[in-house]
């Protein structure tokens, strides 16, 4: 039987290991779940005496195949719950992941099943992250990349939203910005600065948020069966670190303007931190979509915020 601080920890390997392909350094799991050094070679340790992790001392960590199920597995009921959260009990998104963090662990397979088909067996949550089908096949996704990829003119869709950083999340649900939201890059300025039209309104992006949204091309010579089914919807991904130094993460600001596309007469200004345009994930809609610069992307899952104890969160 695994803890539940073993389950998070594979499921932090999983997605480092997804971005950055292995071995997965002892450093970047520490960072990720904000715990020391010797803390994560003792857990390395542990996992690789239960097969779970292939561990060579300097060189960092890859999971095992059953490493990879049982990260799988967490990362199904995980997402299983958020959606049967929002679906069914009426929680907004920014408040389903933490109750998904408390119940991941202890639902049984009965229960899992059930929850899959009371949603229709879904393929994504409500960031847009794949859900893992039910026999655990390994994650695949289309490819995407950052807003600052993006040129003027572009039309794309947001693909998925990674942060589950409540505040953050009700930023962009107020401003718009969610799974399936289409924008048009109105403005590519030097520094970073970035227009995005969304419906009646233009948003000003800083360097921040260009890091945090990401694209990936739709063209008419992609292979669409890289694509889950049903994310024609595509999704936006933000992820934003914000740390106690920093109360005013966002600021926002309306103006008037007379020049603006399509009769448009509001214009969002929004400032973020340095992180946020790495977050927010979207893809191409145009046919001739420049791929240039377009990363592709692997299932991740999110920081946990636990600094020492046991019980870790990431997914």
């Amino acid at each position: 039987m695994l803890s539940d601080a073993m389950e998070d920890y594979l499921k932090s390997i999983y997605r480092l290991q997804a971005e950055k392909g292995p071995p997965v350094s002892t450093s970047a799991v520490a960072d990720t779940l904000e715990k020391t050094p010797a803390t994560v070679t003792s857990m390395f340790e542990t996992l690789t005496d239960r097969e779970l992790l292939i561990y060579e001392k300097y060189e960092g960590v890859e999971l095992t195949t059953e490493g990879e199920t049982v990260a799988l597995a967490v990362i199904r009921r995980h997402r299983l719950l958020e959606s049967y959260l929002a679906d069914q009990l009426g929680y907004k998104w920014s408040e389903v992941h933490g109750e998904a963090d408390a119940l991941e662990h202890h639902i049984s397979e009965v229960f899992e099943r059930r929850v899959a088909a009371a949603l229709d067996d879904p393929q994504v949550d409500p960031h847009g992250d794949p859900i893992p089908t039910a026999d655990l096949t390994p994650l695949s996704d289309a490819a995407s990349g950052p807003l600052s990829a993006c040129e003027e003119g572009e039309h794309v869709v947001v693909v998925r939203v990674r942060d589950r950083d409540p505040t953050e999340l009700e930023y962009l649900d107020r401003v718009g910005i969610r799974p399936g939201t289409e924008l048009t890059i109105v403005d590519v300025a030097p520094f970073g600065m970035i227009t995005v039209a969304i419906g009646e309104n233009d948003i000003d992006c800083g360097q921040t948020t260009m890091q945090t949204v990401s694209s990936s091309n739709t063209s008419a010579t992609a292979d669409s069966t890289d694509h889950p089914s049903n994310t024609e919807l595509l999704s936006a991904e933000q992820r934003i670190s914000s740390d106690d130094n920093s109360n005013s993460l966002i600021s926002t600001s309306i103006a008037e303007s007379d020049n603006k596309p399509n009769g448009t007469t509001n214009v969002l200004t929004q400032s973020l931190p340095d992180d946020v345009a790495e977050s927010v994930r979207i893809r191409s809609l145009d046919e001739t979509a420049n791929s240039s610069g377009i990363d592709s992307y692997a299932e991740t899952h999110e920081q946990g915020n636990e600094p020492e104890s046991d019980e870790v969160s990431n997914a």
